[in-house]
């Protein structure tokens, strides 16, 4: 979390009321009801076993081969995980 609010302070100038206000913004979850699915916001990355984060991989994952198939082939050949350069 400290990356975060380290960037959001460096690019407001150091206002540090307003990178707390604005990344307790990103953190908070809506509360949209039917089946529109809910906004995690930042918190899921940070919560156990990071779900929105390993969320985030498979889907860049699909769309890195989708996108980049030789790319991707070639980080899979010298077994580079994405884990490692996301």
């Amino acid at each position: 979390m400290n990356f975060v609010v380290a960037f959001i302070m460096l690019v407001n100038g150091g206002n540090e009321k307003e990178a707390f206000w604005l990344f307790a913004a990103m953190t908070k979850t809506s509360n949209n009801s039917g089946d529109v699915p809910r906004f995690q916001g930042l918190k899921g990355f940070y919560k156990e076993h990071f779900p929105l984060l390993f969320q985030y991989f498979y889907q860049f994952d699909h769309l890195f081969e989708l996108e980049l198939p030789e790319l991707y082939a070639h980080f899979q050949e010298q077994s580079v995980l994405h884990s490692l350069w996301l």
